[in-house]
């Protein structure tokens, strides 16, 4: 399970603002925390949040949070180049992965269907 803080800070070397093993400055940190909460209330409204707000996020989630994060930020943080392809294309996959990780791996029986 990663932490809100993890995540962002996976986001944030995702974008080459931080190098492994260093922590966000106040600025980013603030700014990253804003796009957490808004990432997250839309992931709720479409009905991918399945992890509650303000808890820790499931490690099969926590790469595709982090590259969306990661993608709603590129332009604020004058992302270009190869890095913004990396990014874009991690963030093209992310929801659908959400998605997939998120369904059951099997049906349940307790109301069968009649055919």
């Amino acid at each position: 399970m990663a932490t809100e803080t993890e995540v962002r800070a996976g986001a944030l070397r995702m974008l080459g603002i931080l190098d492994v093993g260093d922590t966000a400055g106040a600025t980013d940190d603030t700014y990253m925390t804003q796009k957490y909460a808004e990432t997250y209330a839309m992931l709720k409204e479409k009905g991918l949040a399945y992890w509650a707000s303000g808890s820790t996020v499931p490690d099969k989630f926590s790469p595709h949070v982090q590259a969306l994060l990661a993608f709603f930020s590129t332009e604020d943080y004058s992302i270009s180049g190869e890095r913004l392809q990396r990014i874009n294309a991690k963030a093209s996959i992310a929801f659908r992965e959400i998605k997939a990780l998120g369904k059951p791996e099997h049906e349940s029986t307790d109301n069968p269907t009649d055919f």
